[in-house]
């Protein structure tokens, strides 16, 4: 593991063991440095503070977790797809060693790493630096990112399902241009 391991060795140990037995498991923020630091996924990390609303460019569409939450950008030439507003409250910015384990990064280059994915062993792991789970209505009165809250909470939901190796069932509701 990478720059620190936790310092509960036998806890980390196991969590190493579990995922690599067949198991899952989804780190969001605090959490995603633990994914890192295990070595679930293979990544540097950078602790640049960033407290507030931020967006994600999506790198691959086509992951199951992204599923009806990511939308093409109709009509565009610029880009294929919608930004995703979320909230990031102080979460790793990842630097993946496999590219193919990013699937949303915070900048248009695809460099600055927010959401990442891979086998490890038997298992899977996922590193997700935003919260995904604030809502609208957790922002004291006001839209905290207007209109995206309920689609950036299914990142969650199906990082879990992806993570425990299960499918990721379809949307209640997906938009017209949501990638189903």
């Amino acid at each position: 593991p990478q720059e620190r391991t936790p310092e509960n060795k036998a806890m980390a140990a196991a969590v190493r063991r579990f995922v690599e037995a067949g198991g899952g498991v989804v780190g969001v923020c605090a959490g995603a440095f633990n994914v890192i630091w295990l070595g679930l996924i293979e990544a540097d990390i950078s602790r640049a503070q960033g407290v507030g609303p931020h967006t994600l460019e999506t790198v691959n569409g086509a992951h199951p977790i992204v599923k009806g939450v990511v939308e093409r950008a109709v009509g565009r030439k610029d880009r294929r797809w919608k930004q995703l507003p979320v909230m990031r409250v102080n979460g790793p910015i990842f630097f993946p060693k496999h590219p193919e384990h990013l699937l949303m990064s915070y900048d248009w280059e695809h460099r600055l790493g927010a959401i990442l994915a891979a086998p490890f062993g038997r298992g899977r792991a996922v590193a997700i630096s935003p919260h995904p789970e604030f809502l609208e209505s957790e922002s004291d009165g006001g839209p905290l990112l207007e209109g995206a809250p309920m689609r950036a909470s299914l990142l969650l939901r199906n990082a879990l399902y992806w993570s425990a190796g299960a499918p990721v069932p379809p949307t209640s509701s997906p938009t017209s241009n949501t990638v189903k």
